[in-house]
């Protein structure tokens, strides 16, 4: 199964901090519009943490599952290389193109 929630990144910035603030109010609005609309913006430990404590459970309506972060691998310094660096693979990641050549098996 493949699940995305974006296949091309860069889209609808603007709708994505507007959401955000909505769901979770004017803390989290700051905290995307940082992360979607000021790239070029450093993106430290302080800020990533701050990402998964307020913006992170935007992401469902339903409870998550106390000790899922628990259970869950982390690894910093990869997460800080994907988010952090302008121009980087957060903000270029396109899939779209290579979408035709997934095959998944169905019963």
């Amino acid at each position: 199964m493949l699940i995305s929630t974006e296949a091309a990144g860069g889209s609808y910035r603007e709708r994505r901090v507007a959401l955000f603030e909505r769901l979770g109010g004017p803390e989290v609005g700051a905290l995307a519009r940082r992360r979607f609309l000021v790239p070029e913006a450093p993106l430290d430990q302080e800020a990533r943490e701050a990402w998964r404590r307020l913006a992170i459970p935007v992401y469902t309506r339903i409870p998550r599952d106390p000790d899922m972060a628990r259970r869950a691998i982390s690894r910093p310094d990869v997460a800080l290389h994907w988010f952090a660096k302008p121009g980087g693979e957060c903000d270029t990641f396109d899939m779209f193109p290579l979408l035709d050549r997934i095959r998944c098996p169905t019963r």
